[in-house]
Protein backbone atom coordinates (compact mmCIF):
# COMPACT_ATOMS: atom_id res chain seq x y z
CA UNK A 1 0.00 0.00 0.00
CA UNK A 2 2.60 2.37 1.19
CA UNK A 3 4.33 1.82 -2.78
CA UNK A 4 1.28 2.68 -4.28
CA UNK A 5 1.32 5.80 -2.50
CA UNK A 6 4.91 7.14 -3.21
CA UNK A 7 4.08 6.08 -6.73
CA UNK A 8 1.27 8.64 -7.02
CA UNK A 9 3.63 11.17 -5.22
CA UNK A 10 6.87 10.47 -7.64
CA UNK A 11 4.24 10.58 -10.76
CA UNK A 12 2.57 13.58 -9.71
CA UNK A 13 6.36 15.00 -8.88
CA UNK A 14 7.31 14.00 -12.53
CA UNK A 15 4.60 15.83 -14.54
CA UNK A 16 4.87 18.99 -12.47
CA UNK A 17 8.71 19.03 -13.52
CA UNK A 18 8.71 18.63 -16.55
CA UNK A 19 5.87 20.94 -17.05
CA UNK A 20 8.15 23.49 -15.54
CA UNK A 21 10.99 22.38 -17.20
CA UNK A 22 9.00 23.15 -20.62
CA UNK A 23 7.82 26.62 -19.73
CA UNK A 24 11.14 27.91 -18.82
CA UNK A 25 12.33 26.31 -21.79
CA UNK A 26 10.46 28.01 -24.03
CA UNK A 27 10.75 31.47 -22.33
CA UNK A 28 15.03 31.35 -22.43
CA UNK A 29 15.06 29.21 -25.65
CA UNK A 30 12.02 28.94 -27.79
CA UNK A 31 14.23 27.13 -30.90
CA UNK A 32 15.28 24.42 -28.33
CA UNK A 33 14.04 20.92 -28.98
CA UNK A 34 11.09 20.66 -27.05
CA UNK A 35 9.61 16.98 -25.50
CA UNK A 36 6.83 15.66 -27.01
CA UNK A 37 4.11 16.37 -24.44
CA UNK A 38 1.73 14.34 -25.85
CA UNK A 39 3.83 11.42 -25.63
CA UNK A 40 4.87 12.03 -22.32
CA UNK A 41 1.50 12.73 -21.09
CA UNK A 42 -0.02 9.24 -22.15
CA UNK A 43 2.90 8.01 -20.50
CA UNK A 44 1.97 9.94 -17.26
CA UNK A 45 -1.84 9.20 -17.60
CA UNK A 46 -1.29 4.91 -18.55
CA UNK A 47 1.18 5.37 -14.92
CA UNK A 48 -1.66 7.01 -13.03
CA UNK A 49 -4.28 4.11 -14.38
CA UNK A 50 -1.25 1.04 -13.63
CA UNK A 51 -1.19 2.02 -10.48
CA UNK A 52 -5.25 2.02 -9.82
CA UNK A 53 -4.85 -1.42 -11.39
CA UNK A 54 -2.20 -2.03 -8.45
CA UNK A 55 -4.68 -1.08 -5.35
CA UNK A 56 -8.02 -3.09 -7.14
CA UNK A 57 -5.23 -5.82 -7.55
CA UNK A 58 -3.92 -5.61 -3.78
CA UNK A 59 -7.50 -5.10 -2.40
CA UNK A 60 -8.33 -8.63 -4.32
CA UNK A 61 -5.75 -9.78 -1.97
CA UNK A 62 -3.52 -11.92 -4.48
CA UNK A 63 -0.31 -13.41 -3.71
CA UNK A 64 1.71 -9.85 -2.71
CA UNK A 65 5.10 -11.46 -3.95
CA UNK A 66 3.82 -11.97 -7.50
CA UNK A 67 2.28 -8.58 -7.45
CA UNK A 68 5.29 -6.72 -6.09
CA UNK A 69 8.26 -8.43 -9.01
CA UNK A 70 4.71 -7.30 -11.54
CA UNK A 71 4.40 -3.73 -10.02
CA UNK A 72 8.59 -3.36 -10.17
CA UNK A 73 9.07 -4.72 -13.82
CA UNK A 74 6.11 -2.50 -14.66
CA UNK A 75 7.41 0.70 -12.92
CA UNK A 76 10.70 -0.19 -14.70
CA UNK A 77 9.20 0.16 -18.31
CA UNK A 78 7.64 3.43 -17.26
CA UNK A 79 10.90 5.08 -16.53
CA UNK A 80 12.56 3.90 -19.32
CA UNK A 81 9.41 5.54 -21.26
CA UNK A 82 9.73 9.01 -19.14
CA UNK A 83 13.31 9.05 -19.64
CA UNK A 84 13.00 7.87 -23.58
CA UNK A 85 10.76 10.63 -24.02
CA UNK A 86 12.53 13.47 -21.91
CA UNK A 87 15.78 13.80 -24.18
CA UNK A 88 16.99 10.38 -23.51
CA UNK A 89 20.66 10.55 -22.58
CA UNK A 90 20.17 13.87 -21.53
CA UNK A 91 17.06 13.27 -19.49
CA UNK A 92 16.54 14.90 -16.14
CA UNK A 93 14.77 11.88 -14.90
CA UNK A 94 17.43 9.65 -14.96
CA UNK A 95 17.58 9.56 -11.36
CA UNK A 96 14.05 7.14 -11.45
CA UNK A 97 16.57 3.95 -12.34
CA UNK A 98 18.62 3.87 -8.98
CA UNK A 99 15.33 5.33 -7.59
CA UNK A 100 13.40 2.00 -8.89
CA UNK A 101 16.27 -0.08 -7.82
CA UNK A 102 15.93 1.22 -4.11
CA UNK A 103 11.96 0.59 -3.91
CA UNK A 104 12.86 -3.06 -5.45
CA UNK A 105 15.40 -3.82 -2.81
CA UNK A 106 12.81 -2.98 -0.38
CA UNK A 107 9.88 -4.83 -1.47
CA UNK A 108 12.15 -7.87 -2.70
CA UNK A 109 14.12 -10.14 -1.93
CA UNK A 110 18.03 -9.72 -2.55
CA UNK A 111 17.59 -11.35 -5.57
CA UNK A 112 14.90 -9.44 -6.63
CA UNK A 113 17.00 -5.86 -6.30
CA UNK A 114 20.11 -7.61 -8.65
CA UNK A 115 17.54 -8.56 -11.15
CA UNK A 116 15.43 -5.17 -10.77
CA UNK A 117 18.98 -3.49 -11.67
CA UNK A 118 19.87 -6.04 -14.02
CA UNK A 119 16.38 -4.87 -15.71
CA UNK A 120 17.24 -1.20 -15.36
CA UNK A 121 20.60 -1.50 -17.31
CA UNK A 122 19.03 -3.33 -19.94
CA UNK A 123 15.79 -0.71 -20.19
CA UNK A 124 18.44 1.58 -20.35
CA UNK A 125 20.47 0.53 -22.91
CA UNK A 126 18.12 -0.19 -25.03
CA UNK A 127 16.76 3.46 -24.43
CA UNK A 128 20.23 4.58 -25.30
CA UNK A 129 21.27 2.33 -28.53
CA UNK A 130 17.75 1.82 -30.50
CA UNK A 131 17.82 5.97 -31.33
CA UNK A 132 21.70 5.74 -31.47
CA UNK A 133 21.26 2.88 -34.40
CA UNK A 134 17.88 5.15 -35.60
CA UNK A 135 15.61 2.66 -34.77
CA UNK A 136 13.58 4.53 -32.64
CA UNK A 137 13.28 8.75 -33.04
CA UNK A 138 15.56 11.01 -30.29
CA UNK A 139 14.06 13.80 -29.11
CA UNK A 140 16.97 14.85 -27.52
CA UNK A 141 18.90 18.03 -28.86
CA UNK A 142 22.18 16.15 -29.98
CA UNK A 143 23.24 12.79 -31.58
CA UNK A 144 25.95 11.35 -28.78
CA UNK A 145 28.89 9.48 -30.30
CA UNK A 146 29.69 6.37 -29.54
CA UNK A 147 32.16 7.09 -26.83
CA UNK A 148 29.53 8.94 -24.72
CA UNK A 149 27.25 6.22 -25.39
CA UNK A 150 29.48 3.34 -24.05
CA UNK A 151 30.74 5.34 -20.90
CA UNK A 152 27.15 6.05 -19.96
CA UNK A 153 26.67 2.02 -20.73
CA UNK A 154 29.40 1.26 -18.38
CA UNK A 155 28.29 3.63 -15.60
CA UNK A 156 24.90 2.79 -15.60
CA UNK A 157 25.92 -1.06 -15.37
CA UNK A 158 28.75 -0.06 -12.50
CA UNK A 159 26.40 2.16 -10.50
CA UNK A 160 23.13 -0.03 -10.97
CA UNK A 161 24.64 -3.12 -9.16
CA UNK A 162 26.25 -0.92 -6.44
CA UNK A 163 22.75 0.73 -6.01
CA UNK A 164 21.59 -2.85 -5.82
CA UNK A 165 24.03 -4.38 -3.47
CA UNK A 166 24.00 -0.86 -1.07
CA UNK A 167 19.81 -0.97 -1.18
CA UNK A 168 20.21 -4.65 0.01
CA UNK A 169 22.48 -4.68 2.78
CA UNK A 170 21.11 -1.46 3.89
CA UNK A 171 17.49 -3.49 3.84
CA UNK A 172 18.76 -6.41 5.37
CA UNK A 173 20.07 -4.48 8.36
CA UNK A 174 17.12 -2.58 8.43
CA UNK A 175 15.07 -5.74 8.73
CA UNK A 176 17.29 -7.25 11.32
CA UNK A 177 16.80 -4.27 13.58
CA UNK A 178 13.11 -4.56 12.65
CA UNK A 179 13.11 -7.76 14.05
CA UNK A 180 15.22 -6.78 17.18
CA UNK A 181 13.17 -3.48 18.08
CA UNK A 182 10.00 -5.67 17.71
CA UNK A 183 11.48 -8.48 20.10
CA UNK A 184 12.65 -5.78 22.56
CA UNK A 185 9.19 -3.68 22.17
CA UNK A 186 7.50 -7.32 23.42
CA UNK A 187 9.92 -7.56 26.66
CA UNK A 188 8.93 -4.21 27.53
CA UNK A 189 4.96 -4.54 26.89
CA UNK A 190 5.28 -7.94 28.79
CA UNK A 191 7.34 -6.46 31.32
CA UNK A 192 4.96 -3.30 31.91
CA UNK A 193 1.99 -5.84 31.63
CA UNK A 194 3.87 -7.47 34.80
CA UNK A 195 4.60 -4.94 36.43
CA UNK A 196 0.88 -3.42 36.00
CA UNK A 197 -0.20 -6.95 37.36
CA UNK A 198 1.24 -6.59 40.38
CA UNK A 199 0.52 -3.61 41.21
CA UNK A 200 -3.36 -4.60 40.29
CA UNK A 201 -2.79 -7.43 42.43
CA UNK A 202 -1.99 -5.64 45.51
CA UNK A 203 -3.94 -6.01 48.60
CA UNK A 204 -3.38 -2.24 49.81
CA UNK A 205 -3.73 0.63 47.32
CA UNK A 206 -1.12 3.05 45.60
CA UNK A 207 -0.94 6.01 44.67
CA UNK A 208 2.26 7.89 42.85
CA UNK A 209 2.71 11.38 42.27
CA UNK A 210 5.53 14.14 41.04
CA UNK A 211 7.40 16.28 43.00
CA UNK A 212 4.53 18.73 43.32
CA UNK A 213 1.95 16.05 44.18
CA UNK A 214 -0.19 15.78 41.29
CA UNK A 215 -1.52 12.31 41.43
CA UNK A 216 -0.18 10.21 38.42
CA UNK A 217 -1.34 7.10 39.48
CA UNK A 218 -4.07 5.22 40.93
CA UNK A 219 -4.50 1.44 41.17
CA UNK A 220 -7.75 -0.27 41.51
CA UNK A 221 -7.42 -1.99 45.06
CA UNK A 222 -6.78 1.85 46.46
CA UNK A 223 -9.74 3.14 43.86
CA UNK A 224 -11.82 0.10 45.63
CA UNK A 225 -10.95 1.55 49.22
CA UNK A 226 -11.32 4.95 48.46
CA UNK A 227 -14.53 4.87 46.67
CA UNK A 228 -13.31 7.21 43.92
CA UNK A 229 -12.24 6.33 40.15
CA UNK A 230 -8.70 7.26 39.33
CA UNK A 231 -9.91 9.25 36.36
CA UNK A 232 -11.90 11.75 39.01
CA UNK A 233 -8.54 12.48 41.21
CA UNK A 234 -6.09 12.17 37.83
CA UNK A 235 -3.85 15.55 37.97
CA UNK A 236 -5.25 16.62 41.23
CA UNK A 237 -3.37 17.33 44.50
CA UNK A 238 -2.44 14.37 47.12
CA UNK A 239 -4.14 16.84 49.98
CA UNK A 240 -7.03 16.77 47.90
CA UNK A 241 -7.82 13.08 48.86
CA UNK A 242 -5.58 13.22 52.19
CA UNK A 243 -6.06 16.46 53.79
CA UNK A 244 -3.09 17.37 56.46
CA UNK A 245 0.00 14.84 55.18
CA UNK A 246 2.05 17.29 53.11
CA UNK A 247 3.68 19.86 54.98
CA UNK A 248 5.58 22.78 53.02
CA UNK A 249 4.88 20.68 49.36
CA UNK A 250 6.82 17.70 50.55
CA UNK A 251 5.46 14.57 52.67
CA UNK A 252 6.77 14.02 56.37
CA UNK A 253 9.83 11.28 56.08
CA UNK A 254 10.25 11.62 59.76
CA UNK A 255 7.03 9.51 60.24
CA UNK A 256 6.86 7.86 57.20
CA UNK A 257 4.16 5.44 58.23
CA UNK A 258 0.56 6.67 59.95
CA UNK A 259 -2.13 6.03 60.81
CA UNK A 260 -5.44 7.86 59.65
CA UNK A 261 -8.60 9.04 60.23
CA UNK A 262 -10.47 8.98 56.69
CA UNK A 263 -14.37 9.97 55.53
CA UNK A 264 -15.11 8.86 52.65
CA UNK A 265 -17.55 10.65 49.71
CA UNK A 266 -20.14 8.91 50.67
CA UNK A 267 -19.43 9.40 54.30
CA UNK A 268 -18.17 6.53 55.60
CA UNK A 269 -15.56 7.12 58.59
CA UNK A 270 -12.59 4.68 58.01
CA UNK A 271 -9.08 4.25 59.49
CA UNK A 272 -6.40 3.98 56.70
CA UNK A 273 -3.00 3.02 57.37
CA UNK A 274 -0.71 5.49 55.69
CA UNK A 275 3.03 5.50 54.30
CA UNK A 276 5.10 7.29 51.70
CA UNK A 277 8.49 6.76 50.13
CA UNK A 278 10.22 8.43 47.30
CA UNK A 279 10.00 7.31 44.08
CA UNK A 280 13.84 7.16 42.62
CA UNK A 281 14.78 6.77 39.13
CA UNK A 282 18.34 6.55 38.10
CA UNK A 283 19.30 7.98 41.56
CA UNK A 284 17.43 11.00 41.20
CA UNK A 285 13.78 11.39 42.90
CA UNK A 286 11.09 12.01 40.05
CA UNK A 287 8.25 11.22 42.32
CA UNK A 288 6.45 9.67 45.31
CA UNK A 289 5.10 6.68 46.42
CA UNK A 290 1.90 6.34 48.69
CA UNK A 291 0.71 3.05 50.03
CA UNK A 292 -2.06 2.76 52.41
CA UNK A 293 -4.42 -0.19 53.87
CA UNK A 294 -7.99 -0.33 55.32
CA UNK A 295 -7.97 -0.59 59.02
CA UNK A 296 -11.01 -0.38 59.78
CA UNK A 297 -12.30 -4.17 60.45
CA UNK A 298 -8.54 -4.19 62.24
CA UNK A 299 -9.68 -0.86 64.51
CA UNK A 300 -13.31 -2.60 65.03
CA UNK A 301 -11.44 -6.21 66.20
CA UNK A 302 -9.42 -4.31 68.35
CA UNK A 303 -12.10 -2.54 70.21
CA UNK A 304 -13.84 -5.89 70.49
CA UNK A 305 -10.45 -7.32 72.47
CA UNK A 306 -10.60 -4.36 74.68
CA UNK A 307 -13.85 -4.58 75.35
CA UNK A 308 -13.46 -8.37 76.22
CA UNK A 309 -10.88 -7.82 78.14
CA UNK A 310 -12.41 -5.31 80.65
CA UNK A 311 -15.36 -7.64 80.78
CA UNK A 312 -12.99 -10.24 81.89
CA UNK A 313 -11.55 -7.64 84.55
CA UNK A 314 -15.24 -6.86 85.31
CA UNK A 315 -15.92 -10.52 86.35
CA UNK A 316 -12.64 -11.53 88.33
CA UNK A 317 -13.77 -8.36 90.12
CA UNK A 318 -17.51 -9.42 90.93
CA UNK A 319 -16.83 -12.85 91.70
CA UNK A 320 -14.31 -11.91 94.19
CA UNK A 321 -17.02 -9.26 95.42
CA UNK A 322 -19.72 -11.96 95.03
CA UNK A 323 -17.10 -14.49 97.36
CA UNK A 324 -17.00 -11.62 99.99
CA UNK A 325 -21.22 -11.27 99.81
CA UNK A 326 -22.04 -14.92 99.67
CA UNK A 327 -19.69 -15.81 102.96
CA UNK A 328 -22.07 -13.61 105.17
CA UNK A 329 -24.96 -14.26 103.43
CA UNK A 330 -24.76 -18.16 103.82
CA UNK A 331 -23.73 -17.42 107.81
CA UNK A 332 -26.96 -15.53 107.88
CA UNK A 333 -29.19 -17.82 106.61
CA UNK A 334 -27.75 -20.65 108.04
CA UNK A 335 -28.11 -18.67 111.86
CA UNK A 336 -31.59 -17.63 110.57
CA UNK A 337 -32.35 -21.42 109.87
CA UNK A 338 -31.39 -22.79 112.99
CA UNK A 339 -33.89 -19.82 114.81
CA UNK A 340 -36.68 -20.95 112.98
CA UNK A 341 -36.24 -24.54 114.74
CA UNK A 342 -36.35 -23.32 117.92
CA UNK A 343 -39.86 -23.48 120.06
CA UNK A 344 -41.90 -20.86 121.54
CA UNK A 345 -41.49 -18.27 118.17
CA UNK A 346 -44.72 -16.44 117.49
CA UNK A 347 -46.24 -15.99 113.97
CA UNK A 348 -44.66 -13.13 113.36
CA UNK A 349 -41.58 -14.10 114.57
CA UNK A 350 -41.62 -17.06 112.44
CA UNK A 351 -43.24 -14.89 109.69
CA UNK A 352 -40.01 -12.60 109.65
CA UNK A 353 -37.43 -15.63 109.92
CA UNK A 354 -39.23 -16.70 106.67
CA UNK A 355 -38.93 -13.10 104.66
CA UNK A 356 -34.89 -13.19 105.90
CA UNK A 357 -34.87 -16.76 104.13
CA UNK A 358 -36.62 -15.45 101.17
CA UNK A 359 -34.91 -12.20 100.57
CA UNK A 360 -31.48 -14.55 101.69
CA UNK A 361 -32.24 -16.63 98.64
CA UNK A 362 -33.44 -13.80 96.33
CA UNK A 363 -29.66 -12.41 97.09
CA UNK A 364 -27.83 -15.17 96.35
CA UNK A 365 -29.58 -15.73 93.19
CA UNK A 366 -29.46 -11.85 91.95
CA UNK A 367 -25.16 -12.75 92.74
CA UNK A 368 -25.43 -15.85 90.76
CA UNK A 369 -27.13 -14.38 87.65
CA UNK A 370 -24.51 -11.35 87.83
CA UNK A 371 -21.54 -13.97 87.58
CA UNK A 372 -23.07 -15.74 84.89
CA UNK A 373 -23.29 -12.26 83.16
CA UNK A 374 -19.81 -11.34 83.65
CA UNK A 375 -18.77 -14.65 82.88
CA UNK A 376 -16.98 -15.54 79.53
CA UNK A 377 -19.17 -17.76 77.65
CA UNK A 378 -17.70 -21.09 76.38
CA UNK A 379 -18.84 -23.06 74.49
CA UNK A 380 -18.21 -26.76 73.29
CA UNK A 381 -19.88 -28.03 70.32
CA UNK A 382 -20.68 -31.63 69.37
CA UNK A 383 -22.22 -33.96 67.42
CA UNK A 384 -25.25 -35.33 69.73
CA UNK A 385 -28.24 -37.67 69.21
CA UNK A 386 -30.99 -35.72 69.98
CA UNK A 387 -33.87 -38.43 70.49
CA UNK A 388 -32.11 -39.88 73.82
CA UNK A 389 -31.79 -36.37 74.90
CA UNK A 390 -35.41 -35.65 74.07
CA UNK A 391 -36.31 -38.96 75.96
CA UNK A 392 -34.10 -38.41 79.29
CA UNK A 393 -35.71 -35.28 79.29
CA UNK A 394 -39.08 -36.59 78.73
CA UNK A 395 -38.10 -39.35 82.01
CA UNK A 396 -36.85 -36.40 84.04
CA UNK A 397 -40.53 -34.40 83.62
CA UNK A 398 -42.44 -38.09 84.37
CA UNK A 399 -40.54 -38.32 87.66
CA UNK A 400 -40.69 -34.99 88.88
CA UNK A 401 -43.42 -34.11 92.27
CA UNK A 402 -45.07 -31.45 89.86
CA UNK A 403 -45.90 -33.64 86.99
CA UNK A 404 -49.05 -34.67 86.86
Amino acid sequence: MWLIRVRVVIISFLLGIELIIQQVGRTQDPTAAQVPMKYFLGVIVFWYLLDLIFYILLKIRGDPWVQAYIQMVLDTTMVSLVVYFTRGLDSYFYFLYPLTILMGSIVLSRGGAYAMASLCFIQAGLMLELPFYDLLPYYGPVHPDLKSLQLRIATNLAAFLAVAYLGSKLVEVLRQTGVALRDKEGKIEDLQALNQDIIESMRGGLITTDLGGRILLLNSPGAEILGISFAGVAGRSIESIFAGIVSGGQPDFSSPRREISWRSPRGEEKFLGLSVAPLSQNGTTVGFVWNFQDLTQLKQLEREVQLQDRMAAIGRMAAAIAHEIRNPLASIAGSVKLFSGMAGLSHDEQRLIGIVLKESERLNSTITDFLLYTREKIYKFEVANVTELLEETLTLLQNHPSFD
